[in-house]
C-alpha cells in the first residue's frame, strides 16, 4: 500500500496573504483595548440613519484615500471607531423590509401634508371670522330642537 505524503502547511495555501488574516495576539490585543476604551461595550452616542450609513460606505468605496476613516468621522461627526465599524458591516436590510419602510415613509409625508392643509385652513378660517364678525359654519337657519 502507497504511503500518502501530506503538506506540512495544509491551511497556509487557504491564505494568500497571511497580512490579510488577523493573527490571534492581533485580535487579542484588539479586543482589550476595545474592551478598555469600551467597558460597557459599544453604543456610539450619535447614531447615523441608514441611508447616512450607504453614503458613508459609498463615499469610502468611491476614493478610499480621499474618504479615509478620520475624514468620514470628521464629516459625519462620529468616531472613527464608528466609521471602522459601519465600513466593517455587510449587514443589508431585506428587500421586503426597505420597501414596507420607503411605503410608511410616504403615507406619513401625504398625511403630514394633509395636517399642514387642514391647519392653513382652519386658519384662514379663523381670518375670515375675525374680519367679518360672523362665526364660520353657522347659519341663522340653524335650530336648537329640544324634545
Amino acid at each position: 500500500m502507497p504511503s500518502i505524503e501530506r503538506d506540512p502547511t495544509p491551511f497556509l495555501c487557504i491564505a494568500e496573504n497571511p497580512r490579510n488574516h488577523p493573527r490571534p495576539r492581533n485580535s487579542k490585543l484588539h479586543r482589550d483595548a476595545m474592551q478598555k476604551n469600551f467597558p460597557d461595550g459599544w453604543n456610539p452616542p450619535k447614531k447615523l440613519s441608514r441611508e447616512a450609513m450607504e453614503g458613508l460606505r459609498e463615499l469610502h468605496h468611491l476614493d478610499k484615500e480621499k474618504f479615509s476613516t478620520p475624514v468620514l468621522a470628521e464629516k459625519f461627526r462620529i468616531s472613527p471607531e464608528a466609521v471602522r465599524r459601519i465600513l466593517k458591516s455587510k449587514w443589508e436590510q431585506p428587500k421586503e423590509k426597505r420597501e414596507k419602510l420607503a411605503e410608511r415613509d410616504r403615507q406619513h409625508a401625504s398625511l403630514t401634508r394633509l395636517k399642514e392643509r387642514l391647519k392653513e385652513r382652519m386658519e384662514a378660517d379663523r381670518l375670515t371670522a375675525e374680519r367679518t364678525g360672523q362665526a364660520i359654519g353657522v347659519s341663522s337657519k340653524d335650530r336648537f330642537t329640544f324634545q
